[in-house]
């Protein structure tokens, strides 16, 4: 049992938060070491900026499976 307050419960918290942006988007690819790219939209991804870690959500975002 997971307690409402404890370390999994706050965990599974911010990835509710955080799902619908890049960072948890399976259409997120890593071009080179430091360079992303979306293949929905075939741009590259900042990631310093939003949406890659921001609470933008994309009409396109599927969860990686």
């Amino acid at each position: 049992m997971i307690r409402k307050d404890g370390l999994l419960a706050q965990i599974q918290q911010k990835n509710a938060l955080t799902e619908g942006i890049c960072e948890t988007c399976v259409n997120l690819i890593q071009i080179g070491s430091t360079t992303r790219g979306c293949s929905a939209h075939d741009k590259l991804i900042m990631s310093e900026y939003p949406p890659h870690h921001g609470n933008d959500k994309c009409n396109d975002w599927r969860g990686k499976q």
